[in-house]
């Protein structure tokens, strides 16, 4: 899926914004279900709650999903 400029602008912004609280660049799918309120990962209850998910990505699928 191809993403816009913008897209990619907020996306970068909103990691810096993470780092800056001390995310680190590595997290798991349950730490980005919680870290993007339900918009990206997997609840606890679920098996690939331990999947790793790289930062960028998150933030990423947040944009492209409306989280601000």
């Amino acid at each position: 899926m191809a993403h816009s400029k913008k897209q990619g602008q907020q996306a970068f912004a909103l990691m810096t914004k993470w780092r800056e609280d001390g995310v680190p660049d590595l997290i798991t799918a349950f730490e980005a279900y919680r870290l993007t309120d339900g918009k990206v990962g997997f609840p606890y209850s679920h098996k690939r709650k331990n999947s790793p998910m790289r930062l960028v990505d998150v933030a990423l699928k947040a944009i492209t999903k409306g989280v601000k």
